[in-house]
């Protein structure tokens, strides 16, 4: 892509760490230092989300827009670059497209990034951003949470995502440093959220317009009866 940034992203300390003294490097970070156009750092390595969308907040030449609008499509990202976390960093910028990176953090399955933000945008975009999803039957049924009194050992509780949104009390999106707790979202954009990840985690369809949403509840809870 012409007029492009080109940055450098530091590699893993000449390959070899306290955790990696062999230097064979991980999925987080390079094992060399790597010096690239901007958009030639969408690839699987975790670190060059951060790097990436830390130099474009800072960065009166690039537009933060046109590197959102290449992470539209989820399914052709590696899930290792953190699309979700790009978008979530670039919401510091006032020339973002607050819906297009909300959409790219919904789509990425970074539900709690978006709900954290969901309030900076009108009630009817925020609904379309979730109407629109390609997210089928099944994906929203579980919410992993830490659970309760364990020390950070990788045990977790199973709950369900639209009954965590409706009781909220206090569930935090994630344990450990930038948690922060689901009660916080506006009561609107929770119960919005909790009715369509229901609908579509029963395989329901949705109506086009959010103020219909109610009758579908309604009607899908008739008909299962």
């Amino acid at each position: 892509m012409a007029n492009e940034c080109i940055i450098t992203v530091k590699g893993r300390d000449n390959g070899r760490t306290e955790r990696d003294p062999s230097g064979r490097g991980n999925t987080t970070r390079p094992w060399r230092d790597q010096t690239r156009p901007l958009s030639q750092f969408i690839r699987g390595m975790g670190c060059y989300a951060g790097e990436m969308a830390r130099h474009i907040v800072g960065c009166e030449k690039c537009d933060p827009n046109k590197y959102l609008a290449m992470l539209t499509n989820a399914s052709s990202i590696p899930a290792t670059f953190g699309a979700g976390r790009f978008a979530n960093i670039l919401m510091q910028d006032r020339r973002t497209d607050k819906k297009l990176a909300l959409q790219i953090m919904w789509d990425s399955h970074q539900w709690h990034l978006a709900l954290a933000h969901a309030s900076k945008l009108p009630l009817n975009d925020w609904y379309q951003i979730i109407h629109d999803s390609n997210h089928q039957k099944g994906k929203f049924e579980q919410y992993k949470v830490p659970a309760t009194g364990r020390r950070r050992d990788g045990k977790w509780m199973i709950k369900e995502w639209h009954k965590i949104l409706l009781a909220p009390g206090e569930e935090k999106f994630r344990s450990g440093r930038g948690a922060g707790r689901i009660s916080r979202v506006p009561r609107a954009i929770r119960e919005i959220s909790a009715r369509v990840m229901y609908l579509k985690s029963v395989g329901s369809a949705l109506p086009d317009e959010l103020f219909d949403l109610d009758d579908y509840i309604m009607i899908h809870e008739i008909m299962g009866e």
